[in-house]
């Protein structure tokens, strides 16, 4: 699966060679950092949480704080 993960900036336009507007969405894409990994050994399915945009620690859900704890940063927004 492919896919982009960011933060939506804004909408533009650009214009193509017969002059034509095409809209464009600008995306603040940063790095995405691997905050769980699961196996079909132990889980019986394989997945893998990434996490995106740094927080403070006190803005962050309390239910993504025990999956963060393991990779030691507690200000990451996650997408699951």
């Amino acid at each position: 699966m492919k896919g982009l993960i960011g933060k939506k900036v804004g909408m533009t336009q650009i214009f193509d060679d017969a002059g034509s507007a095409i809209p464009v969405t600008l995306i603040e894409a940063g790095p995405c950092y691997v905050t769980q990994v699961r196996n079909s050994e132990l889980d019986g399915y394989a997945a893998v949480q990434l996490g995106f945009e740094e927080r403070k620690a006190k803005a962050t859900f309390w239910w993504s704080t025990g999956s963060l704890e393991a990779v030691q940063s507690t200000s990451v927004a996650l997408f699951a």
